[in-house]
């Protein structure tokens, strides 16, 4: 697109809430699958004992997370070019 070219509103928007709706889905997988079990162990409610699934697991859900926020800052991103 060149410079002087305007983005139509509604994509913009649609551009706006897809890119929200994907940060909302990385922060659902820090929440139910990270904060949650921690905040679990560390009041005693959850008795989990290591186990390298639980370790894979953990590190598959932070990479999705960071994945998908990347993929909504990579999103926003074309409304400014």
């Amino acid at each position: 697109m060149s410079g002087s070219a305007s983005i139509d509103p509604v994509l913009a928007e649609q551009t706006k809430l897809t890119a929200a709706l994907l940060n909302t889905i990385a922060a659902g997988c820090v929440v139910a699958g990270i904060i949650t079990p921690l905040v679990g162990i560390a009041l005693g409610a959850l008795q989990v004992t290591f186990h390298p699934r639980l370790a894979v697991v953990f590190c598959t859900l932070l990479y999705v997370s960071g994945t998908l926020h990347w993929t909504a800052r990579r999103i926003l991103r074309r409304l400014s070019s």
